[in-house]
C-alpha cells in the first residue's frame, strides 16, 4: 500500500517540472492559474507523501513491533521503542499535513531521529544476535 502511494508522489514530479517550465514562459495575466495548480499538485504530492506513504508504512510497523513484543522475539525495549518511534513519526505527518512544521525542519528532524536510530539498533541486534526463536518444546513449558 505504501508502495503505491509512493509510485503516486513520484509520477507527480514530471508534472511539477513540466507546470515549472510553462510558468516560466506565460504570460502575466495566466501566471496565477499556474501558480494555483502548483499549489494544488503540492498538496496532493504532500497528502500522497506523509499520509499515504508514512500512515501506510507506520500502521505495519506498529504492527510489526507489537507481534515483536508479544512473541518476544527481541528485547521488549527494542520493540517497545519501534512502537513508540512509529507513532512519533505518524504524529509528524499529521503535523506536516495541518501545516504545523515543515517535512524541512527542525522539529520534523528531531521527531525522526528516534525512529532512525532504533532501525539502526534494531538492524544491529538482529545481525549480531538473531531472533529468539522458541520451538513447540519451550512454547509448552
Amino acid at each position: 500500500m505504501a508502495a503505491t502511494f509512493q509510485v503516486i508522489g513520484i509520477i507527480l514530479l514530471p508534472i511539477f517540472v513540466l507546470l515549472s517550465q510553462e510558468h516560466s514562459s506565460a504570460s502575466p495575466s495566466d501566471i496565477a492559474i499556474y501558480e494555483s495548480a502548483g499549489d494544488m499538485l503540492r498538496l496532493f504530492r504532500n497528502l500522497t507523501n506523509h499520509l499515504g506513504v508514512i500512515l501506510a508504512t507506520g500502521l505495519g510497523n506498529v504492527l510489526f513491533y507489537l507481534i515483536l513484543y508479544k512473541e518476544k522475539l527481541v528485547p521488549k525495549w527494542i520493540s517497545i521503542w519501534g512502537f513508540l518511534g512509529n507513532i512519533v513519526i505518524m504524529l509528524a505527518s499529521f503535523l506536516i499535513i495541518f501545516q504545523l512544521i515543515e517535512v524541512i525542519s527542525t522539529e520534523y528532524g528531531l521527531m525522526s531521529i528516534p525512529l532512525v536510530v532504533q532501525e539502526i539498533v534494531l538492524a544491529i541486534w538482529l545481525l549480531t544476535k538473531g531472533l529468539t526463536i522458541k520451538t513447540n518444546a519451550q512454547q509448552n513449558v
